[in-house]
């Protein structure tokens, strides 16, 4: 869907856009990318640029059954002073329109989006859906300069349809209500049943009604996902740590082993959350096994609530990427003002109240010569590996160079928070692969000029410790090991950790 190829009309000043669904897009999605300064249509290398997307939930049903149809909005104001027209050319019962632009005359650094959704009213005789404005079904805005734009500031719609008479709209109103009441009563009945079976239950429905969409935006990759928002704001006092731990659907005894070991020593100040993607393909063939393992993550979401569900991104080996950058949106959005975050996986174990003393003697210290940085061990010298069907194979379309940068090992590391906003800042600038710890701490760290600090003493890779720990002032230098399978693992391993003698050692509790 090239501009370039009749969707522009120069003598409005106008982008006008025809977006048509291809039946082989798997996921619904049509879009049409327009880059304009001043009205001109331009390489994509200029500041100004738009994008506007369609998703159709069950497209293929509506592409069989119906022949292309027309149905054009009113105009649509975005930030950059431009009008769009948008022409859609299909319809079924529900669309959402996703607007996104990047950068404006003075900074290219600027972005935004919104997502919002239209419901279709009616179709009239000549077969057009005739379209009103829905509930604001997704809403994110990234901003620099500590500048921030609401939803009023850069996207306006109107009813499409010139059909939708105050009559029309009166009688559909009437339908509309007495449906809603119908619908209503009876969840009313069915829904009040089930919370005396299972409370839990019904408690779910509660916290999973609302949602957020996102988008992954790497040089080669859009990737649109949705995440839960939180029921209540994750980061509301103050936040010293930030701890993302990389999990898998079915890691319920690490999660658990971690809540009842070193988690439950975290000091005031710190927020715990668990990554969690999509089945894959093949576990969403057994729909038996697939329903009970999503109740008891519901479960054991309303129990915790430390769950992130990262809908939309498959949990496997070859998306980690893909779900770090997630994890790292969410961060931005739901507590940008953690002092700072920690990755781990959920088989390591952190001594948490010795981090403490480390960040407050040690890494604090040190964002003085440098706000930007990523603390963990310095992996150098390493090759991609170019042998196809490898865990860590990566293509020279990729990466073409034949070294990797300096990059943390990915375990556990530690960032301020001023890294974080600086390599997602950069990252639509790289192209994303599966090597998760080199592409985020060592291209794009160089990239933004993010500072890796050493301290591999501190965050290990093995699950033992020597016969003489090292110590500093009569504190242990060890914070994290690695390895723990079950809750005796991270017992045993975190009982070690704590044990560690020093002279005149008072480990703090």
């Amino acid at each position: 869907m090239d501009p370039k190829n009749g969707f522009y009309a120069k003598e409005e000043d106008a982008g006008t856009f025809k977006a048509e669904v291809i039946t082989e897009e798997p996921n619904g999605m049509a879009g049409v990318r327009l880059v304009l300064v001043n009205g001109e249509v331009v390489n994509v290398k200029y500041k100004r640029s738009g994008q506007i997307m369609f998703r159709m939930p069950n497209f293929k049903e509506f592409y069989e059954g119906l022949g292309p149809l027309e149905v054009f909005s009113d105009p649509a104001e975005v930030i950059n002073g431009l009008t769009w027209t948008i022409e859609i050319n299909h319809c079924g019962e529900h669309l959402g329109i996703f607007l996104y632009c990047d950068g404006d005359e003075t900074d290219a650094a600027w972005s935004c989006r919104a997502a919002f959704q239209f419901s279709i009213v009616s179709r009239n005789k000549s077969g057009e859906c005739l379209m009103k404005k829905g509930k604001l079904d997704s809403f994110n805005i990234y901003h620099v300069n500590s500048t921030v734009w609401g939803y009023d500031d850069f996207v306006t719609f109107e009813v499409s349809s010139t059909y939708l008479r105050s009559n029309f709209v009166s009688a559909w109103l009437i339908r509309l209500l007495f449906l809603a009441f119908i619908i209503a009563l009876c969840y009313l009945i069915f829904y009040e049943t089930q919370f005396y079976k299972n409370p839990q239950s019904a408690l779910i429905r509660v916290f999973f009604t609302e949602k957020t969409q996102f988008e992954i935006r790497f040089k080669n990759i859009r990737h649109p996902y949705w995440i839960r928002v939180p029921p209540e704001a994750p980061c509301s006092k103050p936040t010293k740590l930030l701890i993302l731990v990389m999990s898998r659907r079915g890691a319920f005894v690490q999660r658990n082993s971690i809540r009842k070991t070193w988690a439950n020593d975290a000091l005031s100040g710190t927020v715990f959350r668990y990554l969690i993607g999509d089945p894959s393909k093949t576990a969403a063939r057994n729909n038996t096994k697939l329903a009970e393992e999503q109740q008891k993550l519901d479960e054991e979401f309303v129990t915790f609530g430390d769950l992130i569900f990262l809908n939309g991104i498959i949990d496997s080996y070859k998306n980690l990427h893909l779900k770090w950058y997630a994890a790292l949106q969410w961060q931005q959005n739901f507590c940008a003002g953690a002092e700072f975050l920690m990755k781990t996986d959920d088989d390591t174990i952190v001594h948490l109240p010795r981090l403490a003393h480390w960040i407050e003697h040690k890494f604090r210290p040190a964002l003085k010569k440098q706000l930007a940085t990523y603390f963990g061990w310095i992996i150098s010298g390493v090759k991609p590996i170019r042998q196809k069907g490898h865990r860590w194979y990566v293509s020279k379309s990729a990466y073409p160079h034949n070294w990797y940068p300096d990059y943390m090992q990915g375990a556990t590391y530690m960032a301020s928070s001023q890294a974080i906003s600086a390599v997602m800042r950069h990252a639509h600038e790289v192209d994303g692969f599966n090597m998760d710890d080199v592409l985020f701490t060592g291209i794009l760290a160089k990239l933004a000029n993010v500072t890796l600090f050493s301290a591999g003493d501190h965050f290990r890779v093995e699950s033992s410790l020597g016969a003489k720990e090292k110590c500093v002032d009569g504190i242990p230098v060890a914070i994290a090991l690695y390895g723990a399978k079950n809750l005796a693992e991270f017992e045993e391993i975190y009982e070690k950790l704590d044990a560690i003698k020093c002279p005149k050692n008072k480990v703090p509790k």
